[in-house]
């Protein structure tokens, strides 16, 4: 990629924009805490039952449209959606699934 963007020594380089770094560190932790995400996912889901797979899947697509607050209260419910749950929370988990609740609800 770089050798693609580089110019030659009678080329003047451009001035980055300005906060450049601090944006390209943003989305490099952004990225860092998808994959993390993504790999916690993938070792915990052979356990976790449809209901908890739904929820969990829904939950990843609210994650990337939110803001850091809300991004925070989705971790936390993950965490919990990970954890085995009684009869009570699948059977009302699987109800979710099987209405095809979807999106954000305030």
């Amino acid at each position: 990629m770089l050798g693609a963007i580089k110019c030659g020594p009678d080329v003047a380089g451009l001035q980055l924009p300005r906060d450049y770094n601090a944006a390209v560190m943003r989305v490099k932790r952004q990225f860092v805490a998808e994959v993390q995400q993504l790999e916690a996912e993938r070792e915990h889901t052979v356990s976790l039952t449809q209901g908890q797979r739904y929820v969990l899947r829904e939950l990843r697509v609210l994650f990337g449209a939110l803001d850091d607050d809300v991004k925070a209260q989705i971790n936390i419910l993950e965490k919990a959606f990970r954890e085995p749950v009684t009869i009570a929370v699948n059977r009302e988990l699987n109800r979710i699934r099987r209405n095809g609740i979807t999106g954000h609800t305030c």
